[in-house]
């Protein structure tokens, strides 16, 4: 997923980000990058399968997306300790995919930023989760909480968390 950027109204034909020449026209603005967590259930939804997917049949998945056993055997191990208690084998390869996608771009965006005598960078998770079990904290329900306008959004919350989500707006 790569996007143009601009500045002054100009298509940058490079990545402000890589520590090359673009590098400059950001280097003094400060940055935050922020996601989802559960950013990559968005791309999880134009392929129906990745929700099907169970604790059983998570190795395999992961072996098939080229990890080795004991790279599956630690990822597995990892993301069952750190989601919560009943997550599934779908909860936790989006997990992955969110990790490798979004990490992957704050570390590439640190790097160039860091040690540069550049503006601060940030990187922040949203997780507020909706009541949908699928959903959650998918890519976009972020928004209305940015904007302090959580009460736009009634399908984010339920009334037993209506106070914590105007509180996170």
């Amino acid at each position: 997923l790569r996007f143009p950027v601009t500045f002054d109204g100009e298509v940058i034909q490079y990545d402000p980000f890589d520590g090359a020449e673009g590098s400059e026209y950001c280097k003094d603005i400060p940055l935050i990058i922020c996601y989802t967590k559960q950013d990559m259930a968005l791309i999880a939804r134009f392929n129906p399968e990745i929700f099907e997917i169970t604790d059983e049949t998570l190795p395999k998945m992961l072996r098939k997306s080229g990890y080795t056993q004991e790279q599956t055997d630690r990822i597995i191990r990892t993301y069952t300790d750190m989601l919560e208690k009943g997550s599934t084998g779908a909860d936790k390869f989006i997990a992955l995919l969110n990790d490798d996608h979004q990490l992957m771009f704050v570390d590439r965006v640190s790097k160039a930023k860091d040690g540069n005598g550049a503006a601060p960078f940030y990187n922040a998770v949203f997780a507020f989760e909706s009541p949908d079990p699928v959903q959650k904290a998918i890519h976009g329900t972020d928004v209305p909480f940015f904007f302090d306008n959580a009460e736009l959004a009634p399908y984010l919350y339920t009334a037993a968390n209506k106070a914590a989500a105007y509180a996170c707006s």
